[in-house]
């Protein structure tokens, strides 16, 4: 159905509200039918993370390893919003802010895609840290 079919359906039902102008897609998607990807991929990504994650000296001295999971919207455009602790580490507060700042500073991404268009694509991915 095109966007003026569903138009002319909710205007002539009256059961919801008039469609407003802009973007159509209002809440990211949760999986597209190509799913974002760091520029270079998955390889990519791991040389990014590696050159970039430092570990804080507070869970250093004290051996904590751990994995804390991020949550993060990659955007229609590549660049990413909405970081935020999904699973973090209780005690390693130190931990999550160095993983949503490592994910913060990403390289815009290659964005989703739905239907052949970019769209809004929320992205999870754990951040390892591990004791020396």
């Amino acid at each position: 159905m095109q966007v003026e079919e569903l138009r002319e359906v909710i205007q002539e039902e009256g059961d919801l509200p008039e469609m407003q102008t802009g973007t159509l897609q209002e809440t990211p998607l949760q999986f597209a039918e190509q799913m974002p990807e760091f520029p270079g991929g998955q390889e990519a990504m791991m040389k990014y993370m590696s050159a970039n994650v430092k570990y804080p000296e507070d869970m250093a001295e004290a051996g904590v390893g751990a994995k804390v999971f991020i949550e993060f919207v990659v955007r229609a455009d590549g660049s990413i919003t909405d970081v935020r602790v999904l699973r973090g580490i209780p005690g390693g507060q130190s931990l999550d802010r160095e993983a949503v700042r490592v994910i913060k500073a990403m390289p815009k991404w290659i964005p989703g895609r739905q239907s052949g268009k970019a769209v809004d694509v929320i992205y999870r991915l754990p951040v390892m840290f591990k004791a020396a």
